[in-house]
């Protein structure tokens, strides 16, 4: 888990999540996202685009596959 959290601020795995930020905003889930429908995933990278977490020209299936699995916390 330290090593994905310092590679979200690399801009390696499609974000630019500041480290302080993951650190406490960050949940990390476990076992996949199953159930998940991949509408509400776009729906969510394209909020984090337009924050400037995820880059805007990454496409949107490979956007997908980069940021399953983090779900940021309230």
């Amino acid at each position: 888990m330290e090593h994905v959290i310092k590679l979200l601020g690399t801009g390696e795995l499609g974000s630019t999540y500041a480290e302080e930020d993951a650190r406490k905003d960050v949940r990390f889930v476990r076992g996949g996202t199953k159930g998940v429908d991949k509408r509400i995933v776009e729906g969510v990278i394209e909020v984090l685009k337009e924050a400037g977490v995820v880059p805007v020209d990454l496409g949107s299936d490979e956007a997908v596959e980069r940021v399953a699995g983090i779900v940021i916390g309230s």
